[in-house]
């Protein structure tokens, strides 16, 4: 194999593409130069010469190591030798699996008659927290990643929106044992089976992700049963202030009416995230 070695302009000081490789930098550490400059350009040291076309080539600058890296064709040809870490995709799929459980648990719960509401919102608790140590260890990686699958900020938001979604479902599980409702409305547990379908839909979405073939209909899918929760939704609110003369009653499922509301659009935020990173990567 040849040894490839770049100089800096700036410092004199070479480096091998293996150190380059092997430096803890990020993406985010180089930075476009707009005009070609030929005395700029790195010297390129190999066993045998090649003839660069510099009019097709467009330069980035690395500033951590004083060196322009050329551009385009052969700055692509330089990123493919990094392997890229695809711990991402699992860690966003254990996510689903979190949501799908706390989805699960939230229509079980709504549907019990004699339910301890309590022991139900434990559960759904103690996977609100393994998600968001999942979201952290995200964040922890994306810190020490130096080729990640997709854009570092489409990860971060992704990982964010599938915690919110988990979050937000606690969120209404905790609001039922906080404000001490003892009969569920029918409402209610409309959102919570639209959110369920949701979960399901995203599980298998994300897990086809890697490979994203065949997953615009489900995308589809869930901007549909998106606008089914905003009609149960603005029925439910307008039942509770045409019928209910207790304004305690209205103050508490107008609230839990919310948080359900905002889970359903978390979950439709997740599938309009999905939809850029496939129209960028795919």
């Amino acid at each position: 194999m040849m040894a490839r070695i770049m100089q800096s302009p700036k410092t004199g000081a070479s480096f091998s593409y293996k150190k380059i490789c092997s430096s803890n930098m990020l993406l985010s550490n180089f930075e476009p130069v707009n005009q070609l400059d030929r005395q700029h350009l790195p010297i390129e040291s190999t066993t045998h010469h090649a003839r660069i076309d510099n009019s097709a080539v467009r330069p980035l600058y690395c500033p951590s190591l004083g060196v322009n890296l050329f551009g385009d064709k052969l700055n692509m040809g330089f990123l493919n030798f990094l392997p890229k870490e695809e711990q991402y995709f699992e860690l966003f799929e254990q996510m689903t699996h979190y949501i799908s459980d706390a989805s699960r648990a939230l229509v079980e719960m709504l549907s019990d008659k004699d339910a301890d509401f309590e022991d139900y919102s434990r559960r759904i608790k103690g996977l609100e927290h393994a998600c968001d140590e999942l979201t952290h260890t995200v964040s922890t990686r994306l810190n020490k990643s130096f080729i990640t699958p997709f854009d570092r900020e489409d990860i971060y938001l992704m990982s964010s929106a599938l915690d919110d979604i988990v979050d937000l479902i606690d969120d209404a599980a905790r609001a039922i044992v906080m404000f001490d409702i003892h009969e569920i409305t029918g409402h209610a547990r409309s959102l919570a089976a639209v959110i369920q379908r949701m979960s399901v839909e995203l599980q298998v979405i994300v897990a086809t992700l890697k490979r994203p073939k065949g997953i615009t209909p489900r995308l589809v899918e869930i901007h549909r049963l998106e606008n089914e929760a905003d009609d149960i939704y603005h029925a439910a609110v307008a039942e509770l202030f045409h019928e209910s003369r207790d304004p305690l009653f209205v103050l508490k499922w107008k609230e839990i009416y919310e948080k359900l509301e905002a889970a359903v659009d978390r979950c439709e935020n997740v599938a309009n995230i999905i939809e850029s990173v496939i129209i960028k990567h795919w």
